[in-house]
């Protein structure tokens, strides 16, 4: 009896050959089990999931578009946010900081625009990035123009000596009254001045490469080219102010490796207190 079997193939044939008999030819049916497991390491590293609580994103969440966006009122100091993979051995973090997958995670927002870097790493260390950007709103009125003007003085006609310095004695009270509230807005508008971020970069560089424009402190997304074998780039910020911390992808260290992907996005997180923090973000892309 002669037995031929192909594993790794669709079909199997099994020729017998008896004495007395004719030959026969038996196809069974085959699974192709390798496509399975290609299949399954593809998506290993996405994410099955990403939601804000009660916020639209600019577009339906599907797992092969890796770039999100949406805007919250002046007042949402926090958002909610719901980020699950499909992989429950996967590794997610938000800015470099571990998030709990399948779970909600709290984000605090600063006035403008917030970069959220969602990495997706599986088992064999393979890493997938979202990025989500949410804009807070500015705050919509100067608290200083809600006040209501004084009512001006009605002109008195002067009768006699003792009614024009009972009204001349009013007029000071009016003036004081109107000084006052333009003490208390005066105040009231320094008071959110004060409030400046002190959680911001005052300069920004890389060890290699051409950027696509001149770093500001208050814009928070720059994208510098590479050569195609560069293997390894050096961030160098410096912060406004010597009491805030940075962070660079989550780590004190600023040489960054460099993968085979034609883009690398790099997390830069300025923190000055627990309320108040920025984020800028460095894309590297690899050029021929």
């Amino acid at each position: 009896m002669f037995t031929k079997v192909l594993k790794n193939g669709i079909t199997a044939i099994l020729i017998v050959s008896m004495l007395g008999m004719g030959t026969r030819t038996y196809i069974p049916t085959a699974y192709a089990e390798s496509t399975d497991i290609i299949q399954e390491q593809e998506i290993s590293n996405l994410l099955s999931k990403l939601e804000i609580e009660g916020v639209q994103l600019d577009k339906d969440f599907t797992a092969s578009v890796n770039e999100y966006s949406a805007t919250v009122e002046y007042e949402v100091e926090n958002i909610n946010v719901l980020v699950e993979s499909g992989n429950p051995d996967s590794l997610v973090t938000i800015n470099g900081e571990p998030m709990k997958n399948g779970n909600t995670n709290s984000l605090s927002l600063q006035t403008g625009k917030n970069v959220f870097l969602i990495a997706v790493k599986d088992t064999s260390d393979l890493t997938n990035t979202y990025t989500l950007t949410v804009t807070r709103k500015e705050i919509a009125n100067n608290p200083s123009q809600n006040i209501e003007p004084a009512e001006p003085v009605k002109p008195v006609q002067q009768a006699e000596p003792i009614e024009q310095s009972v009204v001349n004695s009013a007029i000071p009270i009016q003036s004081s009254r109107t000084n006052s509230i333009q003490s208390a807005a005066q105040i009231e508008t320094s008071t959110e001045v004060q409030k400046t971020s002190k959680a911001t970069l005052s300069s920004l560089s890389v060890s290699d490469g051409t950027w696509d424009s001149s770093f500001s402190s208050s814009e928070y997304t720059y994208h510098v080219k590479v050569s195609n074998d560069t293997k390894t780039i050096t961030i160098k910020p410096t912060a406004s102010y010597s009491s805030s911390t940075i962070l660079i992808e989550g780590s004190s260290s600023k040489t960054i490796q460099l993968e085979d992907d034609p883009k690398t996005i790099i997390s830069v997180v300025v923190s000055n207190g627990d309320d108040d923090r920025k984020t800028y973000v460095v894309v590297i892309d690899k050029i021929e």
